[in-house]
Parts: structure tokens; sequence; C-alpha cells
């Protein structure tokens, strides 16, 4: 993480390339669902875990940061690289208009970034290492690229914002990825992950918000929260408890690690260790496999849940490491 985080005012940021501090959680949750090895047991509880921090306490990171990272994780030679983040990229023009001045101003779009992405994918690939994507939490066909842009415009228009062309979810519409929709409690789609023809691989459990959004929309949150309902649809893992301490600003001067903590999160981060953990346990049992017969493996030791071939939503399925180890 630079100087500063991500907006340059996180004053507990030096630099430093050896803090490793998660400061916002996400990174620790998704660990913890991986290789957790204690009051939380994850998917792989005895591979090896490395931490490339990109994201800051604002959450959040730079397309460079995160290609930076994906090089730096290949060169370590891991064999899996789970990226438990993304966003939408343009392939067209991107406007912004100034609302001081009403000026609409031509920004470009996001093409370089798209093959800089690219690029960093195939290297990591011919580095040994899968990388294991989400699919993004909008709730959106991926593969329609209208409804994408769509979506896009009338999230960010009202910050200046106007997209032309096509979006696309980066890196899970890379082709030689592992991209992970999220299911529910009963193997259901979540409402909120993104899918799309030939843009999900594999499925697996993100946890849904059915009952959270009934409950909040009838008045009851209340009875959520006390009844712990959210035991029966989130994904509980590790994440740090963390003090800030803030300068006359409100700016982040320092930080003390308090003590280990768990939370319930949803979404498709969470969907997507599950897969990169199954991944990692093959590549464990297979020493010489490449990244593409790994995510054969994947795909093909997938639970069927939905319709014959490769599903709209779940791909090739629900992934499941028994039948992963056990078939291969």
């Amino acid at each position: 993480m630079p100087k500063g985080g991500i907006y340059g005012v996180d004053l507990s940021e030096t630099g430093n390339l050896y803090d490793v501090q998660d400061r916002n959680g996400h990174g620790t949750h998704v660990a913890g669902t991986i290789a957790g090895n204690g009051a939380i047991l994850g998917v792989a509880p005895d591979v090896g875990i490395r931490a490339y921090r990109v994201f800051g306490a604002e959450g959040g990171a730079y397309n460079v940061w995160i290609i930076k990272a994906l090089i730096a994780a290949a060169n370590d030679g891991v064999n899996v690289i789970n990226m438990s983040l993304g966003g939408i990229y343009i392939k067209g023009q991107v406007w912004w208009t100034d609302p001081d001045t009403g000026e609409r101003i031509k920004l470009g779009n996001d093409v370089a970034d798209y093959v800089a992405y690219m690029r960093a994918a195939k290297y990591a690939e011919k580095k040994g290492a899968l990388i294991v994507a989400a699919a993004g939490n909008d709730g959106l066909n991926a593969t329609n690229r209208k409804e994408v842009i769509d979506y896009a415009n009338e999230k960010y228009s009202p910050y200046g914002y106007e997209f032309k062309g096509a979006g696309f979810y980066t890196p899970a519409s890379l082709p030689n990825v592992v991209t992970v929709s999220a299911t529910g409690p009963n193997d259901e789609l979540a409402m909120y992950s993104n899918y799309g023809a030939g843009f999900v691989d594999v499925a697996a459990p993100g946890g849904n918000l059915e009952l959270y959004y009934k409950y909040l929309n009838e008045g009851r949150f209340d009875e959520y929260i006390n009844q712990r309902l959210y035991t029966k649809e989130f994904n509980l893992s590790s994440v740090p408890i963390v003090q800030y301490q803030y300068n006359d600003k409100g700016q982040i001067i320092g930080y003390t690690y308090v003590r280990p903590g768990y939370s319930w999160y949803v979404g498709t981060s969470m969907a997507t260790p599950k897969a990169s953990a199954v991944a990692a346990l093959l590549f464990a049992k297979h020493k010489d496999a490449s990244p593409s017969q790994v995510k054969v493996m994947l795909q093909n030791s997938a639970e069927k849940i939905g319709k014959p071939g490769k599903d709209i939503y779940f791909g090739y399925g629900l992934v499941n490491a028994y039948r992963a180890l056990t078939m291969y």
C-alpha cells in the first residue's frame, strides 16, 4: 500500500512494503475462508498463504497496485491468486461534466487498463499461477454489454460521469481466469451475484440477502439482528479488530491491532476464496499440474446445480472439495 493510502490522507500508511496489517477486514475474511486453521477452519487449512495488500482502511485500490501485486505473486511462485475484487471497465468513451462550470470533458476509456490486466494474467499463467476472480455483486448479466453500461451510467451519473460503448467486469471477464458466482443457503443464485453465458466458470457459497431485505423492508430489522438471522445466510470468517487514531482533520494518523476477531460477510468475494481453496488442494495433490489443468479439474468436479453443460448462473456447477480430490 503506497504512502497515504488510496486518497493520500491515511497517515498510518507509510509505504512500508512489509506492513501487511489488514485495516479493512475484507482480505482477512477471504484468507480465513481459504486457510484458517483455528477458531475459523478454512476449506484448505494446511495450505500456505501470502498477503499482497492493495486495500487500505478505506477500501478500493488503483489498477496499477493490483496489477503489480498480481505480478509479484506470480514471481513468488504462488499456485493460486485469489482476486475477490473487480469493477466495470469501459471500452468506448468516458465523459465527465464539471459541476462548477458545466464543461463536458472527454476522459478516454479503460482499454489500456484492460490490456494490462490481460498481459498480467497471461504472465501469471505462464509462471504457473491460476487466477480465481469474483463475478461481482451488481446482479447483472455481465455478458450483456448494454446492461452493464446502462448500470454504470445509472450508478455514476450523480458524480458527473457518462459512459459510451461496452462495459466489462474485470478481472472476471479475462479469458484465462476462473470466474466465480455466488450461491445462497439453498444453492440458489444469490440475488446480488453477477452471471452470464460463458462468463461464470463455477459457483460457490457466498451467502444471500433475502432475509436481510425482507426484515429491513418490513421495519423489523431489530428482529433480524436479535434473532441472529444473518447466521442463516451470511459467511463467518476472521476479521481483525483494529483501532484507529485520528488528528483534528479526521485523518488516520495511526492504528493499533487489538486482537483477532470474526464477522459475517456476504458477496462474491466470499464465494471466490472457496473456489481458490479447492484449486489449492488440487495443486497440492498434483504437484506438476498446470493452471489450465487445475481449472479443468475444478470445473469437471463441480456439483451440477444448473442446466447441463455450462450454466448461465453457475457455470459448470458448485465447487466441491471432496469430489475434486476423489475424482483426481
